[in-house]
């Protein structure tokens, strides 16, 4: 018998992914019952181990939901001048988690589920927050919870460097 030494199977290198999108916030329950559609914007970043189709995720995005302005005289003025009193509601979640993916193919299907924390803000300005009036914006209302989060979605790549990617994420945060 002849014994031949084999070599070592390759191991694809280690990768990071990164991406970032515009955030459309549709409220649920009886959030939905206080507030609108939000907008904001959103990144994340992925560490793949071996370049295999597991990974650890970390993602944050903000967005600003119900905001409105309501104008109001300036006080001194004897009302010969208005300013707008601007309200905005703010909301940002950071989570961490396991992600799997396909690595290859020309439509790649991705999942993940983080956990981490929201941080929920309503701040007022006065005359366009730009200190027109001295330190004219305050934080009214804030505080922090537990938040979770699952997500899917397509990764479509278009070059070596460049993917579309088309996905969805439910947000679940404590109450606040």
């Amino acid at each position: 018998t002849e014994v031949l030494a084999q070599p070592a199977p390759q191991r694809a290198p280690s990768e990071w992914l990164g991406g970032g999108g515009l955030l459309i916030g549709i409220p649920l329950g009886d959030f939905a019952d206080a507030t609108d559609e939000g907008f904001g914007v959103a990144g994340n970043v992925v560490f793949t181990p071996d370049g295999g189709p597991f990974g650890i995720r970390f993602q944050t995005g903000g967005l600003i939901y119900g905001s409105r302005d309501i104008p109001t005289t300036v006080p001194g003025t004897g009302g010969l001048i208005t300013e707008d009193l601007s309200i905005d509601n703010w909301l940002l979640n950071v989570g961490i988690g396991p992600q799997v993916m396909a690595r290859t193919g020309p439509v790649r299907p991705y999942a993940y589920a983080l956990a981490g924390f929201g941080y929920f803000a309503t701040r007022s300005s006065f005359g366009g927050g730009y200190g027109t009036y001295g330190d004219s914006s305050t934080t009214n209302y804030d505080d922090w919870t537990f938040a979770w989060s699952a997500g899917a979605g397509l990764l479509i790549p278009v070059s070596r460097s460049l993917a579309i990617d088309v996905g969805v994420q439910y947000v679940g945060n404590g109450t606040v």
